[in-house]
């Protein structure tokens, strides 16, 4: 029983772990609806990117979350972790 329940604990950890991964790949894609047929054509975007950062607490340093080419998405993302109890900023650079 004992061996279940760590196998299970085990699994969940992993998953948990893999999961902010797959979301800062998303974050990383940058195409989303935002910013086309303004005239400035893709590579333009391509050179800002908004850096998503957070931190669990104060005492914390800063962590990279990820980063996009649209300020939209940037802070979806940052909200996303703010509604999970994290401070988070967003940076162009």
């Amino acid at each position: 029983m004992r061996l279940i329940r760590k196998l299970a604990l085990a699994g969940v950890a992993a998953i948990s772990l893999l999961l902010p991964a797959a979301a800062t790949a998303q974050a990383h894609d940058g195409h989303g609806g935002h910013g086309r047929g303004h005239g400035h054509g893709h590579r333009r975007h391509a050179q800002v990117r908004y850096f998503v950062y957070y931190r669990a607490c104060p005492h914390e340093a800063w962590a990279c979350y990820g980063y996009t080419a649209c300020p939209r998405d940037a802070h979806y993302y940052a909200g996303l972790l703010r509604a999970k109890g994290y401070d988070t900023f967003v940076s162009r650079w």
